[in-house]
This record gives structure tokens, C-alpha cells and sequence, in this order.
């Protein structure tokens, strides 16, 4: 899900939640985490496009691997 919003800074702010189920998989052992630990945003600097400032703010969500991980 991707939200396009006027930023205080004369630019716009992009807010980018992951929503895919992929990224639930655990990268060392691949089986998909049930169990939700938090959300993280993170922000990028403003960057340039086309003469515009843009900043984009990516929600992610952070899981528990409940298999040989823990």
C-alpha cells in the first residue's frame, strides 16, 4: 500500500507499508513467522525528483521465526 501526502517541507511524503506475505519468511530458514514482534518505519532523507523534494517513510513489520530460529 503506497499514500502520497503533502509534506511540511514544500514536498511530498510517501508513506510505503509492506503488505506481502513473503517478507513474513524467516531468511535463514525460510518458514513463515506467525508471530508478529513489531513495526518499524524508516525514513529516507529528502531526496530531488524532478525539481520536487520527496521523503518516503517505508512501515515494515518485524517477525518472530517460531521454527529453529527463536
Amino acid at each position: 500500500m503506497t499514500q502520497v501526502r503533502d509534506g511540511r517541507t514544500g514536498g511530498s511524503v510517501v508513506h510505503v507499508v509492506t503488505a506481502e506475505d513473503g517478507a513474513r519468511a524467516c531468511l535463514s530458514c525460510g518458514v513463515f513467522a506467525i508471530r508478529l514482534k513489531c513495526y518499524r518505519t524508516t525514513r529516507t532523507m529528502l531526496l530531488s525528483c524532478s525539481g520536487h523534494f520527496v521523503s518516503i517513510r517505508w512501515r515494515k513489520a518485524r517477525w518472530y521465526c517460531t521454527a529453529t530460529c527463536l
